[in-house]
């Protein structure tokens, strides 16, 4: 899926929501509160789960083989069971609240339409993208001037953003408010901001790569997953030496992309959080301290995994250097080269794989 279309398709969503929520409150408003809280989740499902299996079929080629087919079984089950529970609780509100028995009925109708969409559309992307992509150059590992460039370009973001947000601030605190009170409120705020767009940045640059993951196994879903094993979970025996040059290509896009993933995740989490600490020296409410301390719990659980993985995938790329300047090719005519042609380097290979440490 194309980058553009993605984030259209997230404002479309996310703007979706929104309009969805105020109909929800404006046509039943909640006689009980607490109601209102599943519901919510449950209209994000609704909208987001037919956005993400039709981003997956936009995404991977899940005609390839049984194997491919079954996941694509899996997600699409998945996908459904958390759609019939969204607009179960939305059914509960409409009950608990007394709304219009049209409401759970139009947002019923809604998923199913949207599902339908994603089914069509999706595939319809992703041929159109197979179809329309040149031929493939030869693969080369990103330069590290590409990497800096990336880095420059978060780092000019969270700079002219903080500059221009704290000389406006400024400027409306020294004409409006009281630059006693007002400034260190004010600084926080568009320190903020500067850290939710350097993060929307480190998202942005991440794109290429994204797009590049992909490239290393040709959109066949099933090996990915044989591949992301190998390389992250250090499980090299799921693999077989044909596909050895796609898990080392593999292993130099992660790399290079889970570190601005996790620029992505401490930035993002840092805007928030000092959003919640802004909220806590105004109000006496505990919901900004327990969302402050929610916040601090996943990123300090997601982050060791982070760079868990970055550390494996460079291990693996140090471990197969030799593989380094072999394109990842098509597996089935690895495989196919392998059999026919080097029959006991196969076995050879295997068992090198296997006692990798990776």
């Amino acid at each position: 899926m194309k980058p553009v279309v993605f984030i259209v398709s997230v404002l479309l969503a996310s703007g979706s929501v929104l309009g969805s929520t105020i109909l929800l409150v404006s046509v039943g408003p909640p006689v009980a509160e607490w109601t209102l809280v599943p519901a919510l989740v449950g209209l994000m499902i609704v909208i987001f789960g037919p956005f993400t299996l039709g981003s997956l079929l936009a995404t991977w080629d899940f005609r390839r083989d049984d194997e491919s087919r079954r996941l694509l079984r899996n997600w699409a089950v998945g996908i459904g069971v958390f759609e019939i529970a969204a607009v179960a609780t939305i059914v509960f509100y409409a009950v608990v609240n007394g709304t219009p028995a049209w409401l759970p009925v139009l947002f019923a109708a809604a998923c199913v339409l949207l599902t339908v969409v994603a089914v069509a559309v999706g595939p319809a992307l992703l041929r159109r993208d197979l179809a329309t992509r040149q031929d493939r150059p030869e693969w080369t590992p990103l330069s590290r001037l590409d990497i800096r460039r990336k880095v420059m370009r978060i780092t000019v973001t969270f700079g002219a953003v903080f500059i221009l947000g704290s000389i406006a601030a400024l400027v409306l605190i020294t004409s409006f408010g009281d630059p006693s009170e007002d400034i260190g409120f004010a600084l926080l705020a568009v320190l903020a901001s500067s850290f939710l767009a350097s993060g929307l940045a480190s998202m942005i640059v991440s794109f290429p790569l994204n797009s590049e993951l992909r490239e290393t196994t040709d959109h066949d879903a099933a090996l990915l997953r044989r591949v992301g094993k190998a390389v992250l979970a250090r499980k090299p025996s799921e693999l077989d030496a044909s596909e050895l040059p796609a898990a080392t290509h593999y292993a130099h896009v992660t790399s290079v992309l889970l570190p601005f993933q996790l620029a992505f995740f401490g930035q993002l989490y840092a805007g928030l959080m000092i959003q919640q600490v802004m909220q806590l020296t105004t109000s006496e409410d505990l919901v900004p301290l327990v969302l402050l301390l929610g916040l601090a719990a996943v990123f300090i659980a997601i982050a060791p995994l982070l760079i868990i993985r970055i550390r494996r995938a460079r291990r693996w790329v140090r471990e197969h250097a030799d593989l380094t300047a072999t394109a990842p090719g098509d597996v089935t005519a690895n495989r196919r080269a392998l059999t026919e042609d080097r029959p006991d380097d196969i076995t050879a290979e295997t068992g090198r794989t296997d006692s990798v440490d990776g």
